[in-house]
């Protein structure tokens, strides 16, 4: 399915020499791609005299450990960024890509765009604490549909990792914007599941 929808953009741009990427998602058998995480060790509060500002080591269920980031605002509330380096594809689902995708087109991506399609936090009242912001290798990915364009570099190891069947780890953090009056409205562990479309930006004619 997936080269017959290449076989068809191709057939559509040739109208026009000069284009020659098209765009595979879902429908063209592109996989998602999920993060699941149980965070523990986070503080209770998030005033100064308690956490100051600076970056902090979490336990996490995988390695390498999560992060925290603190940042106080002008108007005294504090922006905590929780992070790791997350294993969004493991070896299974990397064999998976390339088998169902082959190797030939994932060797002519030439970009790739990410879309959040859920987001669950258990144990976080968003009431309290406002929305959260995700964001992958910097690229902010909410609110929900919402599509990022990854670096080129960051879409470069992704490709390389996936011929060769490896896992892919790409840097997330979630980022709390806590109001100077709820300095205390994150849980002290929580469970983050994210799940997110990829869309490969592909050159028809290295994929044929």
């Amino acid at each position: 399915m997936v080269r017959a929808a290449v076989a068809m953009g191709f057939v559509l741009l040739t109208a026009c020499d000069e284009v020659t990427v098209v765009a595979l998602g879902a429908n063209d058998g592109v996989l998602p791609i999920w993060y699941e995480d149980y965070i523990s060790d986070l503080p209770k509060s998030y005033r100064p005299e308690e956490i100051p500002d600076g970056r902090y080591e979490l336990l996490s269920r995988w390695s390498p450990p999560a992060t925290l980031v603190v940042v106080t605002r002008e108007d005294g509330g504090r922006d905590v960024a929780i992070g790791r380096s997350a294993p969004f594809v493991d070896e299974e689902t990397a064999a998976a890509y390339r088998d169902v995708l082959g190797e030939d087109l994932i060797g002519s991506v030439r970009g790739v765009d990410l879309q959040l399609t859920e987001l669950e936090l258990t144990g976080v009242d968003l009431d309290r604490t406002g929305p959260a912001d995700v964001a992958a290798s910097g690229m902010v990915l909410t609110p929900l549909g919402v599509s990022a364009t990854l670096p080129d570099e960051v879409w470069e190891t992704l490709r390389d990792e996936l011929l060769a069947g490896q896992a892919v780890s790409i840097p997330i953090s979630l980022t709390f914007h806590l109001p100077p009056e709820r300095l205390d409205a994150l849980p002290t562990s929580l469970h983050v599941f994210i799940l997110a479309q990829p869309t490969l930006y592909v050159d028809a004619i290295e994929a044929l």
